[in-house]
Parts: C-alpha cells; structure tokens; sequence
C-alpha cells in the first residue's frame, strides 16, 4: 500500500488521448493538479483539485476552469466545477459510473449556466445570419454509454432575458 501527495501540470490533449483514445473531440490547454494518490491491493484512489486559466472542448473555450475530483477503480466524479463562459459563468458535475454486470459505463454531465452572453456566444458559433443579444441562465444534463454520445439523453431549461431597454 502506498499513498502519494501529488502535484502535476495536466496537458489536457494528452489526458484526452490516454483516457478517451477512440473519441474524436478534442482538448485544448493546460491545468493544474494536486491531491493524494493511493495505490492499494485491488485498487486506487487519486482524490484532489484542479485548475486551468483556460480549457478548450473542439472549439469552445472556457476560462478559470477549477473543481475537485476523484477517481477511482468504479467511478470518476468532478463535483465544485466552475469555469466562465462567454461572459457568463457555469458550475458543473461530471462523473463516469462503471455499475458492473456486462453494463458498459455511464456518463454524466449536469451543468448551471448564469447570465451567458448570447452576443459572445452566437458570435462564436458563427449563426450564418442570426445573432442573438441578452443573457441566458439555465440548467444542462446529459447521461450517455461511454463511447456511444450519439445515444445521449438529457434534458435542458432556459431562461432569456432581454438586453437592457428592450420592451
């Protein structure tokens, strides 16, 4: 048994390649990490927090990225995530359930979205056309099969408001 006080520079392109090999999105960026690392007869537990000045998922950007998590041999779980986003702000959970039984694992993302700038964000999807103003609040969960995103299943909430001084 051994137990590890750990402190790393986290390349999230290299992470994203040794833990999710056969997916095809892609990370961008650099963080932090520390924590304990326990390495024990049948197991592991790697428990800390983390941090990034900026996280890219493909195209989109998310700045002052920081939380804790845990992994372990059943379970990965981010809990106290926060990140801004487009002038807004996001707390996030993420976690990945191995329930056993042939069943193949299962992620979940639920997400809390705060006062996100449509502006910015239209601006960055580049809406041939469109572009949305005010800022929007909601709530975002997603579940889906690790490997298998095209089967997800979720549910979103949103509220719009108006930029000032519009009737």
């Amino acid at each position: 048994e051994m137990l590890f006080s750990v402190q790393s520079r986290v390349d999230f392109p290299r992470m994203r390649e040794i833990f999710f090999t056969d997916e095809t999105w892609s990370l961008a960026g650099e963080g932090a990490f520390a924590g304990t690392f326990h390495l024990f007869k049948g197991g592991h537990d790697l428990t800390g927090t983390f941090k990034s000045d900026v996280l890219g998922v493909n195209a989109y950007r998310f700045p002052d990225l920081a939380g804790s998590l845990r992994w372990t041999n059943r379970t990965f779980d981010v809990w106290n995530a926060t990140a801004k986003a487009y002038g807004g702000a996001t707390d996030f959970t993420y976690a990945i359930r191995r329930p056993g039984g042939g069943r193949p694992s299962v992620s979940t993302f639920d997400a809390t979205l705060t006062g996100v700038d449509l502006a910015t964000y239209t601006d960055a999807e580049q809406l041939r056309g469109q572009r949305f103003a005010g800022r929007a609040s909601g709530h975002v969960v997603l579940e889906w099969p690790i490997g298998a995103f095209s089967q997800h299943r979720g549910s979103m909430s949103l509220d719009v408001e108006p930029p000032s001084g519009t009737p």
